[in-house]
């Protein structure tokens, strides 16, 4: 996912994996407030809970994927 990529979780919670070893922050772009799945690694992930209708910008290193979810490209 690109930086400027802000997701939306469709339900109350999303799944993270990833490429590389990396923990994994969401930001609510509203408050600023931070969520952090922790450390993953390649070819596992982790969940994390996050509120319905609410955009948060995703930041890790390699390339994440992170569902399910709304995109909004800026």
């Amino acid at each position: 996912m690109k930086s400027a990529t802000q997701i939306q979780p469709v339900t109350g919670s999303v799944k993270v994996t990833g490429t590389a070893d990396t923990d994994v922050v969401f930001t609510d772009i509203e408050s600023g407030e931070t969520y952090a799945i922790g450390y993953i690694t390649s070819g596992t992930g982790g969940t994390i809970k996050l509120e319905r209708g609410k955009w948060y910008r995703v930041e890790g290193v390699g390339e994440l994927t992170v569902r399910p979810v709304n995109v909004r490209i800026e």
